[in-house]
């Protein structure tokens, strides 16, 4: 098994988790619109948190939130 390293929890304000919320439905929508039910790929809103952050601070994103192999 592999260990993660340790991690920490954030309280997003409501306007942050507002922006999440539209960004989560525009990919629901889109994905619907290719003909896949979207609700099925939704990315949870930590997912979309974690991306964005990621990619503001020029940080890597390949892989980051990719199940690990046990």
């Amino acid at each position: 098994m592999i260990e993660k390293p340790k991690c920490m929890t954030v309280m997003l304000d409501a306007d942050i988790a507002e922006a999440l919320l539209q960004l989560q439905n525009t990919v629901v929508q889109k994905v619907n619109q290719a003909g896949v039910y979207g609700m099925a790929a939704k990315p949870s809103l930590g997912f979309l948190a974690r991306k964005l952050l990621r990619d503001r601070l020029g940080m890597s994103t390949d892989g980051v939130d990719k199940p690990s192999a046990d």
